[in-house]
């Protein structure tokens, strides 16, 4: 899984061993300063010991809190990246027969019969009532690319009570909603995505992913909290190991405020230490989703007619757009006057390319109703995207600009290919590819897979769906405890 890197680990990746870390100004004039105006408080006035692990939490809180609202957008995406909401199925957008997003009937000439043709040319049984998923795009496309897989559900668990505990502790001292202002989305303008477009998108996605990274800060301040303040009770002249506090008549009694005080902040640095990775990777990942317009990209597969039962001799231009779209992204941040460090750009890029992938598999799980041309096409279209976005290619077309590196994310082109490919398979086949992938296969693409390839009547379809949700609530369950 991607969120099992711990945090210094994650740093010596990033940073290297000797390298700075990223720290945004939020995290330096506001996160540190206000952290050591409060350990200086401690030093000179012990009696308020006791008291400061709630301001010290309080503080770390929101900066963990506003890095997550200001790269996911709002309080629904956080849901479903948390895994407090499923990512939107197909199925439940089947009623959506006259969205915007659902494709125009002027190419219905070079159209199968649906009432009479099935998929890939099988004969469809004319009795089903179940209906099929109609193509539509959900509100959130962005945080069901992003959603976690099964089994990311033990990380994801952990991160969504450290979470919601957080902001529960901020319930009526923070608007969380205000937030999301600071941060939005640029207005792409009705013409296309020209340079100025361009040059907007990357400056909100170099301060999303700089407050997402600069996450790796926030845990190394949190860590310096706990060991300057350990390191301050056990020099204090009333405190011992056996917690046994001296008062000035030299008489001995229990002391239970500073230790519990001390226990219940090393605590939190604890479960902070622990979720700060997976917020790091989580917050990334989202930035960089939204950042190359997924939602417009799942959009445009959508309205590609995947149902011609002619080969293609070239990909669709979503394709090149969203290559190119790529490509501009790695130029505009190695050229930003704010660079991101080596590390964290090569991170970034990471995500900006597993985030493109994932988008692809998104938009090809909503077309159920597909020729055996038409899956090809799919296959084409996913084999130029990687020639599109290699490095030799980019550098072609960008001499000027660094060589990104070459990246082969862990839910790549290989990941989607073989996704694609299962649609061929005989019904029986694609149940037990599910069973066998499912804990790293989001539910609503296996039950895209179910529907496009059942051939039986309504009963053995709904039991094959009820197994697959089954096999998804076994697997969460598995993961989570």
């Amino acid at each position: 899984s991607s969120y099992d890197t711990d945090l210094y680990s994650m740093i010596a990746a990033c940073c290297g061993s000797n390298g700075p870390l990223l720290a945004t100004e939020s995290a330096t004039k506001g996160l540190a300063y206000w952290c050591c105006k409060l350990l200086l408080a401690m030093h000179r006035l012990p009696l308020i010991r006791g008291d400061v692990h709630i301001v010290f939490s309080n503080i770390f809180d929101l900066y963990f809190t506003t890095v997550l609202r200001i790269c996911a957008g709002n309080a629904k995406h956080e849901n479903v990246i948390l895994g407090k909401m499923p990512a939107t199925r197909q199925s439940q957008d089947s009623t959506e027969q006259n969205s915007p997003s659902t494709p125009n009937t002027s190419e219905g000439a070079n159209r199968r019969n649906p009432s009479t043709s099935g998929f890939f040319g099988r004969q469809k049984n004319r009795s089903r009532s179940i209906p099929r998923p109609a193509p539509a795009l959900s509100p959130h496309t962005a945080a069901d690319i992003c959603a976690p897989l099964p089994n990311e559900m033990a990380k994801i668990a952990a991160l969504r009570k450290f979470m919601s505990r957080g902001q529960k502790s901020l319930d009526g001292i923070v608007n969380l909603e205000l937030i999301e202002q600071w941060l939005p989305n640029p207005v792409i303008p009705s013409t296309g995505i020209d340079d100025n477009a361009m040059i907007s998108i990357t400056t909100t996605l170099e301060k999303r992913a700089g407050a997402a990274w600069s996450c790796m800060f926030a845990g190394v301040l949190l860590d310096f909290v706990g060991t300057f303040v350990t390191e301050t009770f056990k020099s204090s002249d009333n405190y011992d190991d056996t917690n046994i506090a001296v008062d000035a008549t030299g008489n001995e009694t229990k002391k239970t405020l500073p230790v519990e005080y001390l226990v219940s902040l090393l605590l939190y640095e604890q479960s902070a230490a622990d979720v700060v990775p997976c917020i790091i990777r989580m917050t990334s990942r989202m930035s960089c989703v939204r950042a190359i317009l997924s939602r417009e990209i799942v959009q445009q597969i959508i309205e590609v007619n995947w149902e011609e039962s002619t080969l293609n001799e070239y990909s669709n231009t979503y394709v090149d757009q969203l290559s190119v779209r790529c490509a501009r992204l790695w130029n505009f941040l190695c050229t930003s006057e704010q660079k991101l460090p080596r590390g964290v750009l090569h991170q970034v890029w990471s995500d900006i390319i597993g985030g493109a992938y994932l988008a692809l598999l998104e938009g090809f799980s909503k077309i159920s109703q597909c020729s055996t041309e038409g899956r090809a096409l799919m296959s084409m279209d996913l084999a130029s995207f990687s020639s599109g976005i290699a490095p030799s290619s980019i550098i072609a077309d960008r001499p000027r600009i660094n060589t990104p590196p070459t990246i082969n994310p862990q839910r790549g082109m290989q990941y989607v290919d073989t996704y694609v490919k299962v649609y061929y398979y005989p019904e029986e086949d694609v149940m037990n590819w599910v069973a066998q992938n499912h804990r790293a296969v989001q539910l609503q693409h296996s039950l895209a897979l179910v529907f496009a390839t059942s051939e039986n009547d309504d009963q053995d379809l709904q039991e094959r769906i009820d197994t697959v949700k089954h096999l998804y609530e076994a697997a969460t369950l598995a993961h989570a405890s």
